[in-house]
């Protein structure tokens, strides 16, 4: 069994370096060469395109995280690091990452070179409320809505980071996950094996998934969730390795995957976002990956694999998909692949705690 995840392992961390006749570094990069995946013969349809781990690498200081963190370079007194990164959300030009380590909401713009923290912005007080954030998500006006595991709610505010409500208050034990559709808001539960839902109106709860789902499956520890496009909700269920996909009154319309060390199993399940044409994206942390699945359940590719270099991953956590800023991030990708959305992935260790890709195909 060793072996054979081994191999995957291995196999994940394969990738297509192409330079398409470049003079120099490509943007977004440090090695001057473009990264994609998957390896021929098939065709490339991700590519990574930049990774971050301090404010220097946000506000263009510096060329090379890697250098800093293999090297051992002293850190600068203002630079603040990304810690211990988990959730992500792309949306209003910003980027919000979950930092459980430092427990505050860092809100990155990439295009503005901008590195601040939740509650920074004009008229709002620090530290913006959180104790221990580990997941976040946006709704369609922009608001954002902020798991705090220590404070055992979720924390609402509008698109200008105004502080608007909280939710879950006296109901939520160990909150681990939240998503949003129209006037509902899921929170998973891993204490209660339980997925909860909040009226987005005042707050109040509504309704229970689970424990049990089916005859065949009870939810028993639900780390993660993400909502597509068509409203089925994806749960990443890591008691028992699966995403249970289910509609938004709780009925399980497929579960995928199941304990393993081959593709299209999983080992550590942790963050999963869906794509606008509802391909689904899920980090396994013992893999050092992130798998795609096809909206039936049917494994496409994998990508990432272990290691520190630009593309790889150390114990990845959360997973985000948005179309917000494509054009800023077009300007890194290969000449003649167009970029079709952007897919956000943390990393808890290494340099790359903030990687970047560009899902996409290139121009006939």
């Amino acid at each position: 069994m060793f072996f054979s995840r081994l191999v995957t392992v291995l196999l994940a961390g394969v990738t297509v370096l192409l330079c398409f006749g470049c003079a120099g570094t490509p943007s977004g990069t440090t090695s001057g060469r473009y990264i994609f995946y998957p390896p021929p013969p098939v065709e490339p349809r991700i590519q990574f395109l930049a990774s971050y781990q301090d404010s220097d690498d946000v506000e263009g200081k510096k060329s090379s995280a890697l250098s800093k963190f293999v090297l051992g370079e002293e850190e600068k007194v203002n630079v603040r690091p990304i810690i211990k990164p988990y959730g992500v959300v792309a949306a209003n030009g910003n980027i919000y990452i979950a930092d459980t380590m430092r427990g505050r909401v860092l809100v990155l713009n990439l295009p503005k070179k901008s590195f601040r923290f939740l509650g920074q912005a004009e008229g709002l007080p620090a530290p913006g409320g959180t104790k221990k954030p580990i997941n976040l998500t946006v709704d369609g006006q922009g608001n954002l809505y902020v798991v705090d595991v220590k404070l055992r709610q979720v924390l609402i505010y509008d698109r200008n980071e105004n502080p608007v409500g909280t939710v879950g208050a006296g109901y939520l034990e160990r909150p681990t996950c939240v998503a949003v559709w129209k006037d509902r808001i899921f929170v998973g539960d891993r204490a209660k094996s339980q997925i909860m839902i909040f009226s987005l109106e005042d707050g109040e709860l509504v309704d229970t998934f689970g424990p049990k789902l089916s005859e065949e499956i009870r939810i028993k520890l639900p780390l993660n969730m993400a909502m597509g496009p068509d409203g089925v909700l994806h749960v990443v269920d890591a008691g028992l390795f699966k995403v249970l996909r289910m509609d938004v009154d709780g009925h399980l319309l497929s579960t995928v995957g199941k304990l393993g060390d081959v593709p299209g199993t999983f080992s550590r399940p942790k963050g999963i976002g869906v794509g606008p044409d509802k391909i689904f994206y899920v980090a396994d942390s013992a893999f050092d990956n992130v798998q795609v699945f096809r909206e039936d359940g049917r494994i496409l590719t994998f990508f990432g694999g272990p290691g520190l270099e630009e593309g790889q991953m150390y114990l990845p956590a959360g997973v985000n998909v948005s179309m917000d800023n494509l054009d800023f991030f077009q300007k890194m990708a290969a000449p003649g692949f167009k970029l079709q959305y952007i897919i956000y992935v943390t990393n808890q260790y290494g340099p790359n705690k903030l990687s970047v890709y560009g899902f996409g195909q290139k121009e006939k």
